[in-house]
């Protein structure tokens, strides 16, 4: 099974492009958080094939539901691959996880990647009234019976949370190893998608991080278990703030890398491992304090933008650079506002290829 860009296989759409650098794999990931409507995520997939990029991702949020859209993407699209970045495993059995990443891959004819992971607060206990329990054996069992399930065979399974299963998928599959990736930063969840899945995806994560821990870690540990760094991915989600005023794009993302500091300060102190760490807590205690547009005006711009990439669209592409250079084979952009003609003004601005005014233009509604 072909496309215009490469052969599609147990990583999804090999790499290439012709406005890519060598060995760069792009990708675009939106946010299902009902800033953007149904239709216009399915446009923004068709201008992002059409733009070149590789792949198409779709996170789980409190919005639409992510493989329904995903098979309308896959009816809309080619060749690009489409992915769920990530799927809730609280949400959903193991087996209605199998199914809907089987017939996302027969509706888009082998190029469905699916993401999965274990959501947190609110999403998991505020949302949907389930509580977080332990989470790394419950992604384990999970992989392990998706992974058997997706050979298309009968099958028995027996495990603390599913147990007395036998089966067979009932759904025609293309293929027997269709991608699983793991969602997580931390070295545990790195670690288990190092032993059992395809790849790994980490969202708002600085270079530095990649530099310095993860890609060490989770591609040594793959290797102790026997298996090679060239069949694994290592996948960055990297928030996007592009505009030829540089004085705007930073401000924009100071606002929000200052809520995500507001949100979670233990993950974005944690992940700098000591860098920054006496400004960052006199941030925290700030924000504690009420003084959000203080910090959002005080706050230096290196912290800011060792996570988010801002500025105009060479520096934007530059910053993305850093994270292949530490180590991932994958990046996606996530692009910032998430308003319809942000995400389209992204596509067009990180393009690896420019495409006919008529491929481009072709269906594109928002």
């Amino acid at each position: 099974m072909m496309s215009g860009r490469g052969r599609i296989g147990r990583r999804g759409l090999a790499n290439g492009g012709s406005g890519m650098k060598d060995g760069q794999w792009l990708g675009v990931h939106l946010k299902s958080d009902g800033a953007v409507s149904a239709a216009a995520a399915i446009s923004l997939a068709r201008e992002a094939e059409a733009h070149g990029f590789h792949g198409v991702t779709l996170n789980e949020d409190v919005g639409h539901d992510a493989f329904a859209l995903l098979g309308a993407m896959a009816g809309a699209t080619s060749q690009i691959a489409i992915g769920s970045a990530i799927a809730n495993v609280y949400c959903r059995s193991a087996l209605q996880l199998a199914m809907a990443a089987a017939t996302v891959d027969e509706l888009s004819n082998g190029r469905c990647v699916l993401g999965l992971s274990v959501g947190h607060h609110p999403w998991n206990d505020r949302y949907h009234g389930i509580a977080i329990e332990p989470p790394l054996p419950r992604l384990r069992e999970y992989l392990n019976f998706i992974r058997v399930a997706l050979t298309g065979k009968e099958f028995t399974f027996d495990g603390r949370i599913f147990s007395g299963v036998r089966g067979r998928l009932g759904v025609p599959l293309l293929r027997e190893d269709l991608p699983i990736f793991v969602g997580g930063d931390r070295a545990g969840m790195l670690a288990l998608s190092a032993e059992l899945a395809d790849g790994s995806i980490m969202n708002v994560v600085p270079a530095s991080y990649v530099a310095n821990f993860a890609a060490e870690h989770y591609f040594a540990t793959a290797r102790s278990f026997g298996r090679s760094s060239d069949d694994l991915d290592l996948v960055a989600i990297v928030t996007c703030v592009v505009d030829e005023n540089r004085e705007r794009a930073i401000a924009s993302a100071r606002r929000t890398f200052v809520g995500r500091l507001r949100s979670n300060p233990a993950k974005v102190m944690a992940l700098r491992s000591g860098v920054h760490s006496e400004e960052l807590q006199l941030r925290v205690a700030q924000l504690a304090e009420g003084e959000f547009d203080r910090v959002v005006e005080e706050i230096s711009e290196e912290i800011v933008t060792d996570t988010i990439a801002a500025g105009t669209k060479e520096e934007v592409q530059a910053h993305l650079d850093r994270f292949y250079l530490a180590g991932c084979t994958r990046v996606l952009v996530a692009p910032f506002p998430r308003t319809p003609e942000t995400i389209m003004a992204t596509i067009h601005a990180l393009a690896p290829t420019i495409p006919s005014t008529a491929a481009s233009a072709a269906g594109v509604t928002l």
